[in-house]
């Protein structure tokens, strides 16, 4: 395990990322590193900041790591939680209704020690690098490639971000 360091920590060349205090981003998890809380956290609690990693920075395009926060805008450098894995029973989500400052907020409450998980398509339309799923959930989709290639009525399970819901509702009236 790696021990938590504060969140405004400025890791050097090569030095670990910063953590805030409540997280814990462990590396022997079964599907390698992952992130997990060491509080409880209630229903709707906001977890982090996205920006928790010291400043998010805009990449041109979806990357493997990057977090989709509107229609044409990916984010990275999201520290800590740039170990959130992929669930289609997922803990937490991001919201983005408030551009200026997204944030990793719980669905339901979070055990302490239990891992945080997001469904990815919640905020992704197309996946950098689509994935066989590993969660284990009885709902699995079984391939992770992005909201667009999810069915309308699986969508609607979840909590999604604004531009996944406008672009979602824009191909439901297209097909």
């Amino acid at each position: 395990m790696v021990p938590p360091t504060h969140a405004d920590a400025t890791p050097g060349p090569g030095a670990p990322l910063p953590t805030p205090l409540s997280l814990l981003v462990e590396h022997d998890g079964p599907t390698g590193a992952r992130l997990v809380t060491l509080r409880a956290v209630a229903a709707g609690a906001r977890v982090a900041p996205l920006s928790e990693g010291g400043g998010l920075v805009e990449v041109p395009h979806a990357t493997r790591h990057s977090i989709q926060v509107d229609e044409r805008r990916h984010v990275e450098h999201l520290g800590a939680l740039t170990f959130l894995n992929h669930s289609c029973a997922p803990n937490c989500f991001v919201d983005t209704e408030v551009a200026a400052s997204p944030a990793l907020v719980a669905l339901r409450a979070v055990a302490a020690g239990e891992e945080l998980t997001l469904f990815y398509p919640a905020t992704e339309w197309e996946m950098a690098e689509p994935f066989a799923c590993r969660c284990g959930a009885a709902e699995c989709l079984g391939t992770i490639t992005g909201a667009r290639h999810v069915a309308p009525d699986r969508l609607r399970r979840y909590t999604l971000s604004p531009h996944v819901r406008g672009l979602a509702a824009t191909t439901a009236i297209a097909r």
